[in-house]
């Protein structure tokens, strides 16, 4: 695992993450356990201060399905598992914060690997505007 990188679950889709219900909608029961899984990981590691008002967000999605057998790539988009990822980033930086939301992930980078077995790398830097 590259140095300063959590290591998380792999992320629920768009369409995996969100369930309807008439006019309603809710999160699915597999995107709260993943929520659940990766705010204990982000407990534990030590990046993230509760003045920082810049942040960066570095993201790694390993799984062994993005290519078909015939090594053509499959039609996954990449962001269709972002949205979970930085969504739960975000809970986790406002029980540090209660401000903060979305308005101050000021970098974001993220990649797909080919990998043995499904899971989620992510960095995050933050930064005090004021230093």
């Amino acid at each position: 695992m590259p140095e300063n990188y959590t290591k998380l679950p792999f992320p629920p889709s768009l369409w995996q993450a969100y369930k309807q219900r008439g006019f309603s909608k809710f999160k699915s029961k597999e995107y709260l356990a993943f929520q659940e899984q990766c705010l204990a990981a982000l407990a534990k590691a030590k990046f993230i201060s509760p003045s920082a008002k810049e942040l960066s967000i570095d993201i790694i999605l390993m799984s062994p399905r993005w290519y078909n057998k015939n090594g053509t790539v499959k039609e996954k988009d990449i962001d269709n598992y972002l949205k979970c990822v930085i969504d739960t980033i975000v809970i986790h930086c406002r029980k540090k914060d209660k401000d903060f939301d979305d308005r101050y992930i000021f970098n974001l980078s993220a990649q797909k690997r080919d990998s043995v077995s499904e899971y989620c790398l992510v960095s995050l830097t933050a930064r005090d505007p004021r230093e």
